[in-house]
């Protein structure tokens, strides 16, 4: 249907403003991690609608980059989170505040979850942040001025409650300990750490491919200047 894309734009355009909003403004008020996560998620299909929207194959091709980074960061969370485990009652993390001195207990896996949530916010140089870079400079070809102006908005919303989230697992340690641990170390560290990896040099992984990718979504800038 890529042809007949554009004839979707207003509809998608708006679904996708309307995705980052709900999920963005939902998130910031939840106190257990599955319900912030799946606010979270709606947010991030916000993201991938932009890049549909946009009606370019430069949009697209960004679409699934970030659907798959997006998929990476949603392992090594899920893995972590679904593998950690109380060391008396032997009940998963289920609040925000479970994850209190996290950090001191597992140190590794901590880290890990760290840079997963980091790229979900879009912070440089993460690979989250080069997947957002690629769906704004496709919506600046497409001339979504208002889309990208909300987005942009939105983003700093969410980028505050993520790392409010990191907070929780750092900065929080020294109230309310919680004795929670990484229950499968032997089976997934080596996972979580290449997985973590690729995250942080996403670039350097596919520099060729990166470096023509860049070149082709800047010059997508050169229209806005005759706007």
């Amino acid at each position: 249907m890529f042809n007949i894309l554009f004839i979707f734009q207003p509809i998608l355009a708006f679904s996708a403003v309307g995705s980052m909003l709900i999920g963005g403004f939902n998130a910031l008020k939840q106190v257990k991690i599955k319900r912030f996560i799946a606010f979270t998620s709606i947010n991030q299909i916000g993201f991938i609608l932009l890049g549909v929207s946009c009606s370019n194959l430069i949009g697209l091709i960004s679409c699934i980059i970030y659907i798959i980074l997006y998929a990476i960061t949603g392992i090594i969370f899920f893995t972590i989170l679904l593998n950690t485990e109380h060391l008396i009652t032997k009940k998963i993390m289920v609040y925000l505040s479970d994850l209190y001195s996290f950090s001191i207990y597992n140190n590794d896996n901590s880290k890990y979850l760290i840079i997963a949530i980091l790229s979900m916010a879009g912070l440089p140089p993460l690979a989250g942040f080069l997947g957002k870079l690629f769906l704004f400079f496709s919506a600046i070809q497409a001339r979504l001025d208002i889309t990208i102006f909300c987005s942009l908005l939105i983003s700093i919303i969410t980028t505050y409650y993520y790392l409010s989230f990191v907070r929780y697992i750092v900065f929080e340690k020294l109230y309310n300990l919680k004795l929670y641990y990484f229950i499968r170390k032997n089976k997934f560290n080596n996972i979580l750490e290449l997985l973590s990896i690729y995250l942080l040099l996403f670039i350097f992984f596919f520099k060729k491919k990166f470096i023509f990718f860049t070149s082709l979504s800047l010059s997508c800038i050169y229209p806005l200047i005759f706007y």
